[in-house]
C-alpha cells in the first residue's frame, strides 16, 4: 500500500499530465462517474438497511399492540385493574405518531372482524383513546382522498357527533367524496341523515342511489320521513330518488304528486314517475298518460305503455288496438299481449298490417 502512494500513484499522475487535454477531461469524467456510482450503492445499501430495520420495528410493535388489544377486549369485569392499566399504557403509546397509527389501524382491523359486544367495546375504546380527533383531522384535510379515509373511519366506528362536518362535504366538487359523505349520513343518522337531500346541488348517480337504498333498507323501527318536499326538489336526481323511496315504502298516498310529475320537464323524472304509477296500479293516472303518449319520445312511450298495460281495463281496448302497428317492436308487442289478456278470443289482429 505504501508503494502505491509513494511510487505508483505519482507515476500515474505524471502520465496523466502528459495526456492531451481532451483525454484528461474524459478520464476525469469517468473517475467522477465511478465515484458517484460507488456513493449511490453505499447510499442505497444504507437506505435498504434502514427500511428493513424500520419494517422489523413496525412488525414487532404491531405484534406487541395486537396482543395487548386482544387481551384487553377479552378481559372480564373481575379484571378491572388490568383494564385500567392497559388503557393507561395505550393512552401513553398513542402520543407517539408511529405507535398511534399502528394502534388505530389495529382497532379498525379488529373491529371489521368482530361484531356485537366486542365491536361495541372497540368503538368505546376508540373514543376513550381520543382517536376520534385524528379521524376528524383527516376529514378537515385539504386533500380529498384523506377526507374519505377520515369519513370511513368515523363511519366504521359509529361516531355520531360528526353531523356538521359530514354535511359540509355533501356538495364537495369531488364525486367520490360526495358519495362517501352521503352514505355516511344514512349509515350514522338513518332517516335523519336523508336531510342532506334538502341542500344537494349535484346529481345523485344511479349507482349511488342503489347504495343509498341498500343502506336505507337496513333501517328498522323508524317512521318513514315525509317525502313530499323531495318530490318537488329542484334537483331532478333527488326527485327520481324520492320516487324510488315512495315505491320502497309503499307511500301510495303521494299519488297526486306522482301524477303531476308525469308532466315534469325532465324526461328522466317523467319515466321514473310513470314506472312507479304503473307499479302501484294508480288508475287515476291513465288519462294523463294517454294524453302525453303521442307527444313523448319512443323511449318514454315504452314506459307509458308498460304502465298502461298494468292499469288496463276493457275500456282501454281501443287505445291498445291503435298501438298494434306501432313502429317500435317492443311497444306493439306489449299492446298485443295486453289485448290478448283483455280479449282472450281476439283472432283478427294483424301484426303485419
Amino acid at each position: 500500500m505504501q508503494d502505491f502512494f509513494e511510487t505508483i500513484l505519482p507515476n500515474l499522475f505524471s502520465a496523466f499530465l502528459t495526456l492531451p487535454l481532451l483525454i484528461q477531461i474524459i478520464w476525469v469524467i469517468i473517475l467522477l462517474e465511478i465515484i458517484m456510482i460507488i456513493a449511490s450503492l453505499i447510499y442505497l445499501t444504507l437506505i435498504r438497511k434502514r427500511y428493513q430495520q424500520k419494517n422489523q420495528e413496525q412488525k414487532a410493535l404491531t405484534e406487541k399492540y395486537q396482543e395487548i388489544l386482544i387481551n384487553y377486549i377479552y378481559l372480564t369485569e373481575d379484571e378491572a385493574d388490568e383494564k385500567i392499566n392497559t388503557k393507561k399504557l395505550l393512552k401513553k403509546a398513542i402520543k407517539n405518531n408511529s405507535d398511534r397509527q399502528i394502534i388505530k389501524g389495529l382497532i379498525l382491523t379488529l373491529h371489521n372482524d368482530l361484531s356485537g359486544e366486542l365491536a361495541d367495546f372497540l368503538e368505546a375504546l376508540y373514543y376513550d383513546l381520543d382517536l376520534v380527533k385524528y379521524s376528524l383531522k383527516k376529514m378537515n384535510s385539504s386533500v380529498w382522498y384523506i377526507k374519505i379515509k377520515g369519513i370511513r373511519e368515523v363511519t366504521q366506528m359509529k361516531v355520531k357527533d360528526v353531523y356538521t362536518e359530514t354535511l359540509k362535504l355533501i356538495n364537495h366538487k369531488n364525486q367520490l367524496l360526495r358519495s362517501e359523505a352521503q352514505l355516511t349520513m344514512v349509515k350514522l343518522y338513518q332517516f335523519e341523515g336523508l336531510k342532506f337531500l334538502d341542500t344537494l346541488e349535484f346529481p345523485i348517480t344511479e349507482w349511488q342511489q342503489i347504495q343509498l337504498i341498500e343502506e336505507i333498507q337496513s333501517i328498522r323501527n323508524q317512521e318513514v320521513p315525509d317525502l313530499t318536499n323531495w318530490l318537488h326538489s329542484k334537483n331532478d336526481s333527488v326527485i327520481c330518488f324520492a320516487l324510488k323511496l315512495v315505491r320502497l315504502f309503499n307511500q301510495i298516498q303521494l299519488k297526486d304528486d306522482m301524477i303531476k310529475l308525469v308532466l315534469h320537464p325532465s324526461e328522466k323524472v317523467r319515466r321514473t314517475s310513470i314506472s312507479v304509477l304503473g307499479y302501484f296500479k294508480i288508475l287515476e293516472a291513465k288519462t294523463v298518460l294517454k294524453q302525453i303518449f303521442k307527444k313523448s319520445s319512443p323511449e318514454t312511450q315504452l314506459y307509458i305503455i308498460q304502465a298502461l298495460s298494468q292499469l288496463s281495463e276493457k275500456k282501454d281496448i281501443p287505445f291498445f288496438e291503435k298501438q298494434i302497428n306501432h313502429p317500435d317492436f317492443d311497444i306493439n308487442q306489449i299492446a298485443y299481449n295486453t289485448l290478448k289478456d283483455l280479449k282472450p278470443f281476439l283472432l283478427t289482429v294483424n301484426l303485419n298490417k
